[in-house]
Order: structure tokens, then C-alpha cells, then sequence
């Protein structure tokens, strides 16, 4: 957790994975992703989120895209644990291609 999280901001923790595009398998998102995977942003559980935030976070995902929101595809993952049921991932929209990145700054950035 500590190498492929940290920097994203935030308030819960997250990490960049690589996603394999066809099987949905994970590797270290630093990576230059290889042919036919992509980077996805994985949340975690924070210690005051409700132990669902996962699926209540793609049932606004899928809210959003409802109302007309051009949103990345997401997904959840499953956390293997019976405390949390899944971790919601979205595919970085700021990635291209494999190792190529969109340089963003928004209006709402704190400087």
C-alpha cells in the first residue's frame, strides 16, 4: 500500500494500480502500463466511512452518469475482507496510452 499510494489527494486513502483490460488483474500502477492494461485509482475505507463507501461511491458514479456526467469507467474490487465488500476504482482520466500523462490544473486546485 505504502509504494502504489500516497500522493493522490484526498481525504481517504488511496492507491494507483495497473488493470489488465480484458481480466480485471492488478499490478503496482507506477509501472508504464503494458500493452492492453490502463491506471485506475483505487479507493480505500477510511476509518469514519461507513463500511459500504465502496458501493455507495459507484452508486453516485452510476448517478452521475444517469444525470448526463461524462465520468471514467469504474468499477469495484473486492476487498476480501467481511469488514469492507469492495473498493471502488476509476480508471485515470489524466493517463494516455501507456505511460503518458495529461498535465491538469483546475479552477479548484489550492495552491
Amino acid at each position: 500500500m505504502l509504494r502504489v499510494g500516497g500522493s493522490p489527494g484526498g481525504a481517504r486513502p488511496k492507491a494507483v494500480v495497473c488493470r489488465d483490460d480484458q481480466s480485471g488483474a492488478l499490478i503496482h500502477g507506477a509501472l508504464v502500463a503494458p500493452e492492453g492494461w490502463s491506471h485506475w485509482l483505487v479507493k480505500f475505507r477510511g476509518k469514519d466511512d461507513p463500511a459500504d463507501i465502496g458501493p455507495i461511491e459507484q452508486a453516485y458514479a452510476g448517478m452521475a452518469r444517469a444525470a448526463g456526467l461524462t465520468l471514467p469507467p469504474t468499477c469495484l474490487l473486492p476487498s476480501g475482507s467481511p469488514k469492507t465488500p469492495a473498493y471502488f476504482a476509476a480508471q485515470r482520466f489524466d493517463r494516455v496510452g501507456p505511460a503518458g500523462r495529461l498535465h491538469l490544473h483546475t479552477k479548484f486546485m489550492k495552491f
